[in-house]
């Protein structure tokens, strides 16, 4: 399978460059790259020989990329490969400028080598206290791009971000900067938004160390948590997850999952604190200590102490949660470095399912749960090379109840995007895939508080 794509006029990189195929190339080779060690490399997985190179069982060259000329890219798929061109909103299949990276290496992100694509461009950071973009002039749509200036202030302490806005020293707020907690008094504010995203949170339990390496435990923890009761907490019109997998077009949702368990048949995805109990006495487990590490993030915070006094009253066990900062906690889940459970969590690259349960292949395991199953691997290959929309769409939920039998993860809820935004700013158009674009972003110079 073969494709190419055509620019009628070229575009350019902000130092003037015309962006040409063999760029592409070049990126798309840097993700797959071993030496690189992309987390997200698994989505080009879906070209020809991208899983070997990316596993060094195979040469950088052979990824079946290639550029026919400057304006034509030639890409050879592994298999049917229906969601493809929805893969390119994600940044991964973004070009870099090589031509930067090969003089300065990894110093090309720093303000005076980047080099962008976009139609803002970074500048500096404004007494290291802000991050200053401007209007790109050699964006290919520039006439469309309405702002000259975006200053992006790093605030990780959410109650300080909401006294910004609050005080007119800010014009949108995102989500994961919102306490939940106040929500509820946000909720009949005009500035306040949400819409449904396509996303999963969830907490990922290592299924690689005692007690967690017996799928017993794993059913009684999922079965021992009130999902209502925290996506009421978390509000804005956040779902529980029975599953994985957010509603999505044609897709059989996942309500029930029955398993038979020494002659007993439990769904394992209902909760039910009884038939928990009765699982971890059939685990041979009379305690249960666990941690939970998760990072610094206000809207996050309150998850692990709300599992605590859930877990108390239901399986009386001993809770730790454990605070890490975002670098550290990354390093412990892609290391299995944690005992007990870590947030995690997936928010789509693209809409379709497979984005979620590709996330779960052997040598992926984007949840950083230990999770291997070669016939998964193999269902899920089958399931894509399925034409008929529908019966793809059955095969891969077959696929997630296998996951699910296994469960290597605890869902928790489907979240939304919500954010804080002035009335003036106008153009914003989120959508369910998280990405907020400033493209079309302008600012209502007319508009006036009633």
């Amino acid at each position: 399978m073969e494709g190419g794509l055509r620019r009628s006029s070229p575009a350019r990189w902000s130092d003037g460059r015309i962006i040409t195929a063999h760029d592409f190339v070049y990126s798309w080779r840097r993700v797959v790259d071993p030496k690189t060690a992309a987390p997200w490399a698994y989505l080009l997985y879906s070209i020809r020989n991208a899983a070997e190179v990316n596993a060094s069982r195979l040469p950088l060259d052979a990824l079946a990329v290639d550029a026919v000329d400057d304006f034509t890219l030639r890409v050879a798929m592994r298999s049917p490969t229906a969601w493809f061109l929805q893969l390119h909103d994600s940044f991964v299949f973004y070009a870099v400028p090589g031509h930067v990276i090969d003089k300065v290496g990894s110093l090309w992100t720093l303000p005076e080598h980047i080099v962008c694509s976009g139609p803002f461009q970074f500048v500096e950071w404004e007494s290291r206290d802000a991050l200053r973009l401007v209007k790109n002039p050699q964006y290919y749509d520039a006439p469309s791009v309405q702002l000259e200036q975006i200053t992006m202030w790093p605030v990780a302490n959410s109650v300080a971000s909401v006294n910004l806005y609050r005080a007119g020293e800010s014009d949108w707020v995102p989500g994961k900067l919102i306490p939940p907690a106040i929500v509820p008094s946000l909720r009949r504010n005009r500035d306040f938004h949400t819409t449904p995203a396509f996303w999963c949170m969830f907490y990922a339990m290592n299924t690689r160390v005692p007690p967690f390496d017996n799928v017993l435990v794993r059913y009684a923890l999922n079965m021992a948590t009130d999902k209502r009761a925290i996506a009421r907490f978390m509000g804005a019109g956040r779902l529980p997850a029975l599953s994985l997998m957010p509603s999505c077009p044609e897709y059989p949702a996942i309500e029930s999952l029955p398993v038979e368990i020494e002659g007993t048949v439990f769904d394992v995805l209902k909760f039910d604190p009884a038939a928990a109990r009765e699982l971890l006495r059939r685990a041979r487990v009379n305690s249960l200590r666990l941690e939970i590490i998760y990072p610094n993030r206000p809207a996050t915070a309150d998850l692990p102490q709300i599992l605590q006094q859930q877990w108390r009253v239901t399986l009386g066990a001993e809770v730790i949660p454990v605070i890490r900062e975002e670098k550290v906690w990354m390093q412990a889940r892609g290391s299995l470095a944690y005992k007990g459970l870590a947030e995690s969590g997936i928010i789509g690259d693209y809409l379709d399912p497979n984005t979620f349960l590709e996330a779960f292949l052997s040598g992926a395991d984007v949840s950083r749960s230990g999770f291997s199953d070669p016939p998964y691997d193999a269902m899920l290959a089958e399931a894509n090379t399925e034409t008929r929309a529908g019966e793809r769409m059955r095969k891969l939920a077959d696929c997630e109840r296998r996951l699910l039998r296994a469960m290597p993860i605890l869902p928790l809820y489907h979240n939304v995007l919500a954010f804080l935004r002035k009335p003036y700013v106008q153009g914003f158009d989120p959508r369910r895939l998280g990405l907020m674009r400033f493209k079309h972003v302008w600012l209502d110079t007319n508009w006036r508080p009633r």
